[in-house]
């Protein structure tokens, strides 16, 4: 990467970034700096998205429906999570660590603030140690409604190749359909599930037939995301 490129911006950062380029060999910084260029100058703000690793990352304050500038949207594979400390969200819930932020003793400014890093913060990590990404597994994945103990509909998929579940098995992630305007909870099978040794990666839950097929239809049009599709 040329010293033109690194115009603008102090020592200190060029040094760092110096740094981080100095191990890598000629082929490796031809990527990065491919994927860069690329990139939506906004998304380099957050970084790579946590399930395909893309990089054209946004917030979804302009997204209807969840309108949050904390919450972070991949576009390539319509993940969301918690901008602020990483957490997976189902659903378009807001964040669970926020409640720590409400009721800690910590002196705020006028926004809110204490002037801590959420991934710095002592009691916002005990928080996600102790519970982790929040899930709603008695929700309709279409509707949202409480799904009660009678006839439940499920629904398995398979994401398409370079959509990456690694690490996240048996937790709840979201999926932003945009061509729906909806924010879909998912469980992500666990590797030793009947699920998936059927050959799905994602399944969902739904309160009834009608919202099972609008809930397919409408994941078949998200045709960059999924591979496959099965409904019992």
């Amino acid at each position: 990467m040329g010293e033109d490129r690194l115009n603008g911006f102090d020592e200190e950062m060029i040094e760092e970034v110096r740094k981080f380029l100095e191990p890598l060999d000629e082929e490796e910084r031809g990527r990065l700096l491919e994927a860069l260029e690329n990139a939506d100058p906004e998304a380099l703000l957050f970084g790579e998205c946590l399930c395909c690793g893309g990089l054209n990352i946004t917030d979804c304050s302009r997204v209807e429906g969840i309108e949050d500038p904390t919450v972070g949207f991949c576009p390539d594979c319509g993940f969301i999570w918690c901008l602020e400390c990483g957490s997976l969200l189902p659903g378009g819930a807001r964040c669970g660590h926020w409640k720590i932020c409400e009721g800690c003793p910590e002196e705020k400014d006028e926004f809110g603030d204490c002037g801590v890093e959420t991934y710095e913060c002592e009691r916002v990590q005990k928080y996600l140690d102790e519970n982790g990404s929040e899930a709603l597994p008695g929700s309709c994945a279409w509707c949202g409604k409480e799904v009660g103990d009678s006839e439940v509909f499920g629904m398995g998929v398979r994401t398409r190749e370079g959509v990456s579940l690694e690490n996240m098995e048996g937790g709840v992630i979201s999926m932003f359909l945009s061509l729906s305007g909806k924010v879909i909870p998912s469980t992500v099978t666990a590797k030793d599930s009947e699920a998936r040794a059927d050959g799905y990666d994602l399944t969902f839950m739904t309160c009834g037939r009608e919202c099972g097929l609008a809930l397919k239809a409408a994941l078949e049009r998200e045709i960059r995301i999924i591979d496959g599709i099965s409904m019992s």
